[in-house]
């Protein structure tokens, strides 16, 4: 007689090796392994992410994705321009030589199966904060001044200090 099993709604994590055990009158009967491995579009790992950089400084981006099946190809874009002709084999770093202006970067993994497009990181340039707004003078005494401001736009850099003159 024949014995048959399935695995209903079948996910990537369920690859791997199978065994079928009996138990036939005390003695366990062990099958030949069998390897399910489930094959589907490219499945990202690290995406571009949003940073803040300086002004024509270097930085680096990553993509990674995985198969199976593999290898799993990447290919980067900037502002919806491709940037690499020929594609990367996962993972990918991308190393951006300096920008002057903000710039939208994304990947798309390809597989044998398919392709899959990441989500978009937005890259920033760091500038000189605002002034503040809203300065107010809520208590003064002899000897101090208690003051009060909302921070101007951050400009994509850490407020880190803020200075008085009086």
């Amino acid at each position: 007689s024949a014995l048959s099993g399935s695995i209903l709604g079948a996910q990537r994590s369920d690859n791997g090796s199978y065994v079928c055990k009996l138990n036939i009158s005390g003695v366990e009967v062990v099958s030949d392994p069998i390897l399910v491995q489930l094959e589907g579009l490219p499945h990202f790992i690290r995406q571009p992410e949003q940073l803040n950089v300086t002004r024509n400084s270097p930085f680096n981006l990553t993509c990674q994705a995985v198969g199976p099946p593999e290898p799993v190809e990447i290919y980067w874009f900037q502002n919806n321009v491709k940037v690499n002709e020929k594609p990367h084999i996962s993972p990918s770093v991308l190393t951006v030589p300096g920008l002057n202006k903000p710039a939208l970067f994304s990947c798309e993994a390809h597989n044998s199966k398919g392709l899959t497009a990441s989500s978009p990181g937005l890259v920033n340039i760091k500038g000189i904060p605002s002034a503040p707004i809203s300065v107010q003078v809520l208590n003064r005494t002899a000897h101090g001044i208690r003051i009060s401001w909302v921070p101007g736009f951050d400009a994509f850099s850490a407020l880190n200090s803020c200075s008085v003159q009086v």
